[in-house]
């Protein structure tokens, strides 16, 4: 390992807890700044821009985000897993990384420039597309160095880097945004967040990547990669949804349709900060829980449920305010009544997912990844192709509260393959009628602006069942002990 970046891989049992539970207290701080930066910041933005611009920027983004994940290949993820990392290996996947990069940036803005061109007819399109793509290596690179800081669950320093780059953003896209710039002010401020973010990784753990011979790719980057593309794999076949904007919304119901699902999804992304974090704090608590199934299921199964309660309370909370707050920030430019509707079903599908992405990181630490690649493919393919009759036949903006069920309800069959099928025997040790429950209490909940305030006395019914105190019991005195 490189100087100052020591491995604390072999950290006791009894202090493992300890770390998480700090981990996820620098993360979730972090990611309440976030909130606060992402609330604010890209209300601001949406109400000098309007949808158009916003639509067409965060179409080109969705393309830039489904291709970085393609690149690292699930590099980040290995590195964090496997039990030593050397300083070797490390340099080979910098490498590595830099240049399948550099190919990518290449081959696919020369092939979205002209999608965009022919496909969505919007030069404003391609240009995004161009930029966000030089990007692309940039990005990727990053991840080395913050592997090595998840490696030791110093989550404070990833959080302070993310923070300051976040914040970097902002202070560049807001006020070229009030000086007119349209959508050049916000390739600006994300061309600034990449460099920040990059410059403050390498910075923070004074990495500083060796030449390495073709001998040393080939024996370091073998096990790397056979482990790394079957992990990565179905994150590719989810992530594909990401396009939608650009390959669906985009061309057929026009770029404010794709604004006002930016807008939801970025929304959603800032209130449930807590889904990201407790995703990020499983890989190495799971990992180490691995052969022990007892344990690891028990994690498992508490994770769960912390991830519905958080994830659920924060949706709600924020569904009963939408509404009001949004009419006042966005301003004129928006229908705050589409942003409602779609805001409603697409929290289901976040809570949905939520539950699917800890089951998904469960399975990959004990390398079920075919039966994850099988269950992504199922979703992808249904999204898209109901996804694209629900535009072709009903071209109106309002269109979008179909085309957002149809995202919900496509995460259905497939994840009934997942928990019936090949996993079955896995999935049967978890707490499901607990966790099944409280997800039909968050449902209502995130619900109950559109249907009936009496659905919250069903809610706090739900949560005083025993089997739910005694749940919530134990999440508190995890949190208390740990702390």
């Amino acid at each position: 390992m490189p100087r100052n970046m020591p491995d604390t891989d072999a950290a006791p049992e009894s202090s493992l807890g300890k770390l998480v539970v700090r981990g996820a207290i620098h993360l979730t701080t972090r990611r309440i700044i976030s909130l606060v930066l992402s609330f604010l910041g890209a209300l601001l933005i949406t109400r000098i821009i309007g949808p158009e611009i916003y639509g067409v920027y965060n179409a080109a983004y969705g393309v830039f985000s489904f291709l970085v994940p393609v690149v690292l290949m699930g590099m980040h993820v290995y590195l964090v897993k496997i039990e030593t990392v050397s300083k070797e290996l490390l340099d080979t996947i910098f490498w590595w990384l830099l240049c399948i990069g550099f190919l990518f940036a290449i081959l696919f803005s020369i092939l979205f420039y002209y999608a965009g061109i022919y496909w969505s007819k919007n030069q404003y399109f391609s240009m995004a597309i161009i930029v966000l793509s030089i990007c692309i290596p940039v990005s990727a690179v990053s991840y080395v160095p913050i592997s090595t800081l998840e490696r030791q669950l110093n989550y404070k320093k990833v959080a302070l880097i993310e923070t300051v780059s976040q914040c970097s953003y902002y202070v560049i896209a807001i006020p070229l945004a009030w000086l007119g710039w349209g959508i050049w002010a916000l390739l600006m401020g994300f061309i600034v967040n990449q460099i920040s973010f990059f410059a403050l990784s390498f910075l923070t753990t004074k990495y500083i990547p060796k030449t390495v011979t073709l001998h040393q790719l080939k024996t370091q980057l073998s096990p790397a990669i056979t482990y790394s593309l079957s992990q990565a794999a179905s994150g590719w076949v989810y992530n594909l949804r990401l396009l939608a904007p650009s390959v669906l919304l985009l061309p057929t119901l026009g770029a404010a349709s794709a604004g006002y699902w930016a807008l939801v999804n970025r929304l959603l992304n800032v209130f449930s900060f807590v889904k990201a974090t407790i995703e990020r704090l499983c890989i190495p608590l799971f990992a180490r829980q691995q052969n022990d199934i007892r344990k690891f299921t028990d994690s498992v199964s508490t994770v769960l449920s912390i991830q519905i309660l958080l994830v659920g309370t924060t949706l709600s909370i924020f569904s009963l305010f939408v509404h009001f707050a949004l009419s006042y920030i966005v301003g004129d430019k928006w229908n705050i009544e589409i942003v409602m509707v779609i805001y409603c079903i697409l929290s289901v599908r976040v809570l949905i997912a939520s539950i699917i992405s800890i089951t998904y990181i469960s399975f990959q630490i004990i390398n079920k990844n075919l039966a994850i690649i099988k269950s992504s493919i199922i979703q992808t393919s249904l999204f898209f192709l109901l996804g694209y009759v629900s535009t072709i036949y009903t071209q109106d903006i309002r269109s979008l509260y179909l085309f957002s069920l149809v995202d919900l309800l496509s995460h259905m069959p497939a994840k009934i393959y997942l928990f019936f099928g090949e996993t079955k025997n896995n999935m049967r040790r978890l707490d499901w009628v607990l966790i099944l429950l409280w997800f039909a209490a968050a449902t209502l909940a995130i619900s109950a602006p559109l249907l009936s305030w009496w659905t919250y006395v069903i809610v706090i019914i739900v949560m005083l069942f025993p089997m739910s105190i005694k749940r919530l019991h134990k999440i508190y005195k995890l949190i208390k002990n740990n702390n």
